[in-house]
C-alpha cells in the first residue's frame, strides 16, 4: 500500500464489476497519477488504500511465470492444502484480480490461516516461506499513534492492549481471517451487519478477553486410589494403580519417600488409569509413594500410597537360598570335633 498507485473506485469510478474487466485494465492502472512518492508511510487510509495497487500482483505473478494466478495459486498453495472448491474472478485479460473476487467456504479459508498460524508449515511440509511470512506481517512504517492502523504485505497489523499482537486478512463485506499466535488461535469471520462493531473490536473486547478471562479453577479428582499395604522382604511384582478425572488433564508425577522423583512430567489421560510397577528389593521400612495430576489451568491433586516392607523373621537366613551351606558347614564342625575327642581318649 505504499506503491503510490491511487484506487479509482473509491475516488472517481463507481463499483461496477465491469471497472475490472475492461480492456487494458493493467495498463490503465499503471497510467494512472501517484498519490505520494513509492516508498512513502502508510499512514492515509482514505488516500493510500488501493485495491488497483494490489491488482499489480498478480498480474505480476503472470508476466513473471507466464501462468494465470488461479493455476498459481493451485499449484504452489490450494492443491498442497487440498481446496478444492473455489472460484476466482479474472478481469479482461484473463487475469485473475489480486485485491478481490477469490471465493471459498469457511473450512479453506480456516486452512489458509492455519497455514499462516504454523509459519507456512502444513502436514510437516513448508508451504510459505517461513522469513516471508514474517516480513509480511511486520510493519515496516513503524508508526505509533491512535488512529494508525498498520499495514504489511497485504496483511492488517494490529495490537491488543495486553500484547497480545495479532494479523488478519480483510475480504470483501466481512469476509476476514485473524491469526493470533501467541494464543496458538485462528477466527474467521464471514459477514458483517450495518452498524455492528468492527471485527478487531470484537476479537479483541470479546473473544480474546473471554479466553483471557477463563480461570479454570477446578482441581483434577482422583476416583481410583491404591490404600497403604504390606508386603514380605522377598516380595516381588508390586504396583500402585490410580485414575483420575480432569476436563484439561496436563502431567503427572510420581516422588518416591518425597525426595526422589521416580517418574517425571508425564501426560494422562482423563478417566485412563494410571498405573507405576515398584522396584524389586527395596529394603524393609516404610515406601511412601506421592502422585500428583495437575491439569493446564495449573491445578492439581496429590494422593499417596504407603507400602511398608518387613524385616525377615527371626530364624530366616539374611541370604535366602543359602540354607544349603549352613547345613554343610554345621555338620563340618561336628565331625571336626569327634575327631579331637577320639584322639584325646588314645
Amino acid at each position: 500500500m505504499t506503491s503510490g498507485v491511487p484506487w479509482e473506485i473509491s475516488s472517481s469510478v463507481a463499483w461496477t464489476w465491469a471497472y475490472y474487466d475492461q480492456p487494458n485494465y493493467i495498463d490503465d492502472v499503471l497510467a494512472l497519477n501517484l498519490t505520494n512518492d513509492p516508498g512513502a508511510p502508510f499512514n492515509n487510509y482514505g488516500l493510500q488504500y488501493s485495491t488497483d495497487a494490489t491488482n499489480l500482483l498478480t498480474a505480476l505473478i503472470n508476466r513473471t511465470t507466464g501462468m494465470y494466478p488461479e493455476d498459481f495459486a493451485q499449484q504452489y498453495l490450494f492443491g498442497p492444502l487440498n481446496i478444492t472448491d473455489w472460484g476466482w474472478y479474472k478481469d479482461y485479460e484473463g487475469i485473475n484480480w489480486g485485491g478481490s473476487g477469490l471465493c471459498m467456504d469457511r473450512r479453506d479459508m480456516a486452512k489458509i490461516a492455519y497455514l499462516c498460524l504454523n509459519n507456512g508449515t502444513w502436514d510437516g511440509t513448508q508451504i510459505l516461506s517461513e522469513a516471508y511470512l514474517q516480513t509480511a506481517i511486520t510493519d515496516h512504517d513503524g508508526i505509533i499513534n491512535a488512529t494508525y492502523q498498520p499495514y504489511g504485505y497485504s496483511f492488517w497489523l494490529d495490537n491488543y492492549t495486553t500484547n497480545y499482537s495479532w494479523y488478519y486478512a480483510a475480504g470483501a463485506f466481512g469476509q476476514n481471517f485473524y491469526v493470533i499466535p501467541d494464543l496458538d488461535l485462528i477466527v474467521l469471520f464471514n459477514g458483517y451487519s450495518l452498524g455492528e462493531p468492527s471485527k478487531s473490536i470484537i476479537l479483541s473486547d470479546y473473544i480474546i478477553l473471554s479466553i483471557l478471562n477463563y480461570v479454570d479453577s477446578t482441581d483434577p479428582v482422583i476416583t481410583s486410589n491404591p490404600s497403604d499395604f504390606t508386603v514380605q522382604h522377598d516380595y516381588t511384582g508390586q504396583s500402585l494403580s490410580l485414575t483420575a478425572t480432569d476436563t484439561n488433564p496436563d502431567t503427572y508425577t510420581i516422588t518416591h519417600n518425597g525426595t526422589t522423583t521416580v517418574v517425571a512430567a508425564t501426560a494422562w489421560t482423563n478417566g485412563t488409569p494410571v498405573t507405576f510397577n515398584i522396584p524389586d528389593g527395596l529394603v524393609s521400612g516404610l515406601h511412601t509413594y506421592e502422585i500428583t495430576f495437575s491439569d493446564t489451568g495449573g491445578n492439581n491433586v496429590s494422593d499417596s500410597a504407603v507400602m511398608t516392607v518387613n524385616q525377615a523373621t527371626s530364624g530366616e537366613p539374611a541370604i535366602p537360598g543359602f540354607e544349603p551351606l549352613i547345613v554343610i558347614g554345621i555338620t563340618a564342625i561336628g565331625s571336626i570335633s569327634l575327631v579331637v575327642l577320639k584322639k584325646k581318649k588314645k
